[in-house]
């Protein structure tokens, strides 16, 4: 099973191209939304990175016959297309928004050259000369002269040894070496390319904003539409006499480019840094919209010998809307085993939207934005930390929304959560539009807190466990939560401090 990344975070939409009630080719475009907190000039704003990209096929309606031909005419081939993007905003959710990037930025035709050389040389010489003499003499003698007493002392007994030796050692050497080496070498590379791009692409941006670009991709070679478009007081096309030898020889009528002769494909990108309005959470009013005009050309040798040229720009254009862009959901992260739970304490300064005494909606992010709570009928936010609701606004709704991307790990839902008063509150969970799960509360605040998490299965693998289950899909899962106190006699508040998913 493949499973990419990004799909998480991308919106995308293919469909046909469509100009004067017919297909002239099929486009796709695909936004991505990543969350992004600016650190710069010392603050810590929360905003979406949008990046945006789209791929487009035009083919030319003429087939290509691989034999010889003598055609004398190439009609309706693509030659000039300009792509526009604009942003529809009736609602003012965008408090700032800016360009970051966008490509293509210009191509056209190119052309570069190198050449190098390089010599080196290398010549040494040695000569060694050495000489010497060693001499060593040794001389030695020893003597040794002894008496011994004999039995008759008119006959005395000697012993007499000497020994005496001489050597001498006498050593001459000399060596000459003589060494020459020499080395030489030459290298030497040319090198030259030269690329035309027989079509080149330019981009020019909104006057007003300077955020919204307008690509314009055009047929350069052999006939520049974007600088020869120009017709004479009858209507006629005006093009340059070097213009038409490429275009007609006088004999044979030459093809456009390869692009136009046989179609194009080409992908356009950019990407915006947005930052919404304080207290916006539903971006669904945003809208994108793409406009793609074609134009057609065609240059002919009529049978009296005249060559003529003519282009067709079709007046309506390829009209394509994105809308219904949840950044806040579609920017989320995935949920990661190794990284632990997705965990969101209420705490003040971290909501998107703040609880308010009337009970209308209110939301956070995880710190770690891997999950999205909204709630309504919360009435009021603790400095320590929770929200609280006495029901008196209404039915009390929490939503909660993350992402998986994997199937292997246990995850459960747990809230940290406490009543008080007397009686208590139902929580009815529905998981992904599921039948509810029915849990009854009523723990009042405990000094350890450890009376005070209640834990929902929502996948276990263990096929044992008598909690066996799995609630959960690939992408995007939403919980749906409804707390109802007690009908006879319901608690004075109930107090909601965390909640986990993992």
């Amino acid at each position: 099973m493949i499973i990419r990344d990004d799909d998480l975070y991308t919106q995308t939409v293919t469909q046909p191209l469509t100009i004067d009630g017919r297909s002239v080719g099929s486009t796709t475009i695909q936004y991505v939304a990543r969350r992004y907190v600016d650190l710069r000039n010392l603050g810590a704003k929360a905003g979406y990175v949008l990046t945006f990209t789209q791929r487009f096929f035009i083919p030319n309606t003429a087939p290509f016959d691989p034999g010889t031909t003598t055609s004398q005419i190439f009609s309706n081939y693509p030659a000039l297309v300009t792509n526009t993007i604009s942003l529809d905003d009736p609602d003012n959710l965008i408090e700032t928004l800016i360009l970051v990037d966008y490509a293509p930025q210009t191509v056209n035709a190119a052309v570069t050259s190198n050449e190098s050389a390089g010599s080196s040389s290398s010549m040494s010489n040695s000569i060694q000369h050495s000489a010497g003499s060693s001499l060593a003499q040794t001389n030695s003698y020893t003597s040794s002269v002894g008496f011994t007493r004999s039995m008759k002392p008119s006959l005395p007994s000697r012993n007499i040894n000497k020994s005496q030796s001489n050597s001498s050692t006498r050593q001459a050497s000399a060596s000459v070496t003589n060494g020459q080496q020499e080395q030489s070498g030459t290298q030497f590379s040319d090198g030259s390319s030269m690329s035309i791009k027989d079509w080149g692409s330019y981009v020019q941006l909104d006057t007003a904003t300077c955020t919204m670009p307008t690509w314009i991709f055009s047929q350069e070679y052999p006939w520049n539409l974007i600088d020869y478009r120009t017709v004479d007081g009858s209507g006629e096309l005006v093009l340059p006499q070097y213009v038409i030898d490429r275009l007609w020889d006088g004999e044979v009528v030459n093809p456009p480019s390869e692009l136009s002769l046989f179609g194009i494909n080409f992908v356009c990108k950019a990407g915006w840094l947005i930052e919404l309005a304080d207290g916006v959470l539903d971006t669904s009013s945003l809208a994108f919209n793409h406009a793609l005009k074609l134009t057609v050309a065609t240059h002919k040798v009529d049978n009296d010998g005249t060559f003529s040229a003519s282009i067709n720009a079709y007046a309506d254009p390829a009209s394509i809307q994105i809308g219904t862009l949840d950044l806040p959901r579609l920017a989320l992260d995935p949920l990661s085993a190794a990284d632990g739970p997705s965990l969101i304490g209420f705490v003040p300064g971290q909501f998107l939207i703040a609880p308010r005494s009337d009970g209308t909606q209110c939301a956070i992010t995880a710190e770690d934005n891997t999950s999205l709570a909204t709630a309504t009928g919360f009435t009021s936010v603790s400095r320590s930390g929770f929200m609280a609701t006495d029901f008196t606004a209404g039915a009390t709704q929490l939503a909660i929304s993350f992402k998986l991307d994997e199937s292997a790990s246990d995850i459960g839902l747990s809230f940290k959560h406490w009543v008080a008063g007397n009686g208590g509150v139902t929580l009815s969970v529905a998981v992904n539009g599921s039948e509810p799960i029915i849990r009854y509360f009523d723990a009042k605040e405990a000094g350890s807190g450890g009376e005070n998490v209640t834990t929902i299965p929502l996948r276990v693998k263990d096929f044992s466990s008598l909690d066996y289950c799995d609630l959960l899909t690939y992408g995007l899962n939403d919980i749906s939560v409804t707390l109802m106190p007690d009908a006879t006699d319901g608690p004075s508040s109930y107090n909601l401090m965390a909640l986990a998913i993992g």
